[in-house]
Parts: structure tokens; C-alpha cells; sequence
């Protein structure tokens, strides 16, 4: 038997081209749909997608807990001593009470604004807190005036944990306003966590031991 002959013109409806088969597949395809939306982001002016990156601030928390031999007046009197944190606490490099303690008739709660700077490594800054400190319970840092973060609060929290022994907590959050050195910040704020830790246990200790020797 001699082969059917078909049309051309239905050939290309039964037959498709190979190259048209494949752009139809290839249109089907998750690949095509990338590609749409790299043609869209490519679309938009380098600035503007660079400036949208810099404009977004990033999370950072850190959190440590440490049992403490010692009672929660003894570290709260310590902690709270914010106008000589400059001289005890590692990268603090000012530290100042500027406006009067405000102190509440309910609970005896004080308020305060603290202005202090840090240094470490290229970074420096200086920024504004409002403190507020609950005797032998917490003492709250929450900046409201800073060049590289936002939103940051610092919170310590004294829990009785036994005769003479209190669960120390620190927490910091913030957002970080500057992209470029949020791996910097997030370094030097979890380096600081360990270190002031540290610090106020080596200062506690310190005064702890300065006045028994005096009684």
C-alpha cells in the first residue's frame, strides 16, 4: 500500500514543529515561570532594588541565664548601678544617668535616660535608653535614640533560686538598621552578652567581697 499523503497545513496541526513543541513545553515548565519573574526583577532599576535592601532592618535577639551564688538585691544593686557601667563592663565606653529618677509612689519602680557608647573593632556608637529598674527584680534598657539599631531593648531578670542563689537573665533584642554591618552588630552583641555576664559576676564579687572585709 502507497503511504497516505497529508496536507502540509494539517501536518502542522497534528505534527507540530519540533522547535514549536518545545517552546510549548518549555512555556509549561516551572523554568518558564522563573524566568518571567527574573525578566520582571531585572525590569526594576538596580538603585531601586539595592536602596529597597538597605532600607530593610534586620532581627537580632540573644538570650543567656546564669545561677548566681549570691542574693537578688546583691546583683540588682550591681546591675542597676548604670552611671559606672564605663568602668567595669568591657566595651562600654560612657555611661551616664541625664535626667532625674523618676520613682513611682505604687511600687517604687524608678525611670530614668542613660546615655552611653560602645566600640568594637570599626564600630562605635553612641545612643539614648530609658531605663527603668525594679528593685531586686529587673532592670529594663530600651534605646530610643541610636544610629544603628532600632526597637533594642535589654532586659535582666533576678529570680530566686534558693538560700542565697538567684537565676540571672539576659535578653537584647533589636533590629539593626544598617545591612552593611549587621554581621558585625550581631558579633559584638553576642560577644557582649557572654562578656558583660562575666563582668558583673567578677563586680558582684568584687564589692561582695570589698564589704565583708569592711564588716
Amino acid at each position: 500500500t502507497s503511504p497516505v499523503m497529508v496536507p502540509a497545513s494539517l501536518r502542522r496541526v497534528i505534527c507540530p514543529p519540533r522547535a514549536a513543541l518545545a517552546r510549548t513545553i518549555f512555556r509549561r515548565s516551572p523554568m518558564y515561570r522563573t524566568r518571567d519573574c527574573l525578566r520582571v526583577c531585572l525590569a526594576v532599576p538596580r538603585r531601586g532594588i539595592i536602596s529597597s535592601l538597605l532600607q530593610q532592618s534586620i532581627p537580632h535577639n540573644e538570650r543567656r541565664s546564669k545561677v548566681l551564688h549570691y542574693p537578688a538585691a546583691t546583683i540588682f544593686d550591681v546591675v542597676a548601678d548604670v552611671d559606672n557601667y564605663q568602668r567595669f563592663l568591657p566595651y562600654i565606653t560612657k555611661s551616664k544617668i541625664v535626667t532625674p529618677p523618676h520613682v513611682s509612689e505604687n511600687d517604687g519602680r524608678r525611670t530614668f535616660d542613660a546615655r552611653m557608647a560602645f566600640g568594637f573593632k570599626f564600630l562605635n556608637d553612641e545612643f539614648l535608653s530609658r531605663v527603668e529598674v525594679m528593685p531586686n527584680r529587673y532592670v529594663m534598657a530600651k534605646c530610643i535614640e541610636s544610629d544603628s539599631m532600632e526597637n533594642m531593648t535589654t532586659m535582666w531578670t533576678f529570680t530566686p533560686r534558693g538560700e542565697d542563689q538567684t537565676e540571672v537573665i539576659l535578653r537584647v533584642d533589636m533590629d539593626i538598621l544598617d545591612p552593611l554591618k549587621a554581621g558585625v552588630i550581631t558579633q559584638f552583641f553576642s560577644h557582649m552578652a557572654d562578656a558583660q555576664m562575666e563582668a558583673f559576676e567578677r563586680e558582684i564579687a568584687r564589692r561582695n567581697e570589698k564589704m565583708t572585709s569592711i564588716a
